[in-house]
């Protein structure tokens, strides 16, 4: 071995050490990038849910909204909403086991 080999063996375990730390850091950062993946698509999915749920809602409420010259409904709603007409009383009743 001649004398200029070490500084040359030197520059390579350095090199490869430096690939190494490389390697790591790429594994970890495509891990994270990975994980964000994940938790995105997870939070679109729920978004996706909740936003089926308040359309949902709208429609069953312009179905109510356009029934409303009708008596008869807005008597079935009030009444299974707890109201009672002037001239009746509300009884109630305790099923007791």
């Amino acid at each position: 071995m001649t004398g200029g080999d070490r500084p040359t063996r030197r520059a390579l375990r350095l090199l490869a050490l430096v690939a190494l730390v490389g390697a790591a850091h790429v594994a970890f950062l495509a891990f994270v990038e990975l994980d964000r993946t994940v938790r995105h698509r997870a939070a679109i999915a729920a978004l996706e849910a909740d936003l089926e749920a308040a359309r949902a809602e709208a429609r069953e409420l312009r179905a109510i909204a356009e029934r409303e010259d009708d008596v008869t409904f807005r008597e079935q709603l009030a009444r299974l909403q707890g109201f009672v007409g002037p001239s009746e009383t509300r009884v109630v009743v305790l099923n007791e086991p």
